[in-house]
């Protein structure tokens, strides 16, 4: 018979205010899975914060906002194409606006992952007291 994993009621403690461990995001884990829990009684368990946060948080950011263009392209090519044509201001070839919307994509990657990078540093080293430390990055 599988355990049965308290980690809902855990996590509503902690948040409640209960204890805390000196780790950083190991109350978020151990709230999570538990000591009493297997990895597979749970499915946020599986995840692992380890030294690959930041990348991870930043490739997370980038794949919402890559996804997230996805539903306006067809009203960008609707703008482009058809509503600065009909009044004379299109000067964009279809090659031209594949070729600007990628280089706008990488714009976005190259100029946002290091402030992106920065930003969760300063909020993974200041801990709890990350506000006036990211108000003065800011």
């Amino acid at each position: 018979m599988p355990r049965l994993c308290h980690a809902p009621a855990r996590l509503l403690r902690l948040v409640m205010g209960g204890r805390r461990s000196s780790h950083r995001l190991g109350w978020i884990r151990a709230s999570i899975r538990g000591p009493s829990c297997s990895p597979f009684d749970h499915p946020l368990s599986l995840i692992s914060f380890h030294n690959l946060q930041i990348l991870q948080s930043i490739a997370f950011v980038f794949i919402l906002f890559f996804l997230s263009t996805i539903p306006t392209l067809p009203l960008s090519v609707y703008q482009t194409f058809v509503l600065e044509e009909k009044h004379g201001f299109n000067k964009t070839t279809p090659s031209l606006f594949v070729i600007d919307f990628f280089k706008s994509w990488a714009l976005s990657l190259v100029l946002g992952a290091p402030f992106l990078a920065a930003f969760l540093f300063v909020f993974k080293w200041a801990g709890d007291r990350f506000v006036p430390w990211l108000m003065g990055f800011m």
